[in-house]
Order: structure tokens, then C-alpha cells, then sequence
């Protein structure tokens, strides 16, 4: 049978910051790591911070910009 598919954050445990974007099946763990999966509506990269209340990633830890757009006066 054929897993789901689909784009993934890898980031450590403990951290919120991505080392790297894969594609996976639904069914993918890695020793250390946790994913998010994302869909084309939402803006990744490595480096970016993932906010869990949010869901969104942004470019710093203060959670302020996406992709380098100042975010802060739209609300997130």
C-alpha cells in the first residue's frame, strides 16, 4: 500500500528552528527530530523558526518577519 506523502520540517528536539525541509511519507521519524508538514500555502526554509500556536514559520525568534516581510502589523 502507498503512504501519503508530503513536504516536512525536520527540526531537533528541543529546538523550534528547521535544519532542513524534506519530502516524506506521513509515516517518517528520525532519531532527534520532529516534523511539521506544510502544504504550498505556507512559506518554509531552513533557518526559519516554527511557531506551535501559530503554525506559521517565520525568519526569527521573535516571530516578527516571513521571508523577510515584516509581519507585525497584519496580525500574526
Amino acid at each position: 500500500m502507498m503512504k501519503d506523502t508530503g513536504s516536512y520540517a525536520l527540526i531537533p528536539e528541543g529546538s523550534n528552528r528547521v535544519e532542513n525541509i524534506i519530502v516524506a511519507s506521513d509515516d517518517y521519524q528520525r532519531k532527534g527530530y520532529y516534523t511539521i508538514r506544510y502544504d504550498d500555502t505556507i512559506f518554509c526554509q531552513p533557518g526559519m523558526f516554527y511557531d506551535k500556536k501559530s503554525g506559521v514559520f517565520y525568519d526569527d525568534k521573535s516571530f516578527t518577519k516571513i521571508n523577510e516581510v515584516s509581519v507585525i502589523e497584519r496580525g500574526h
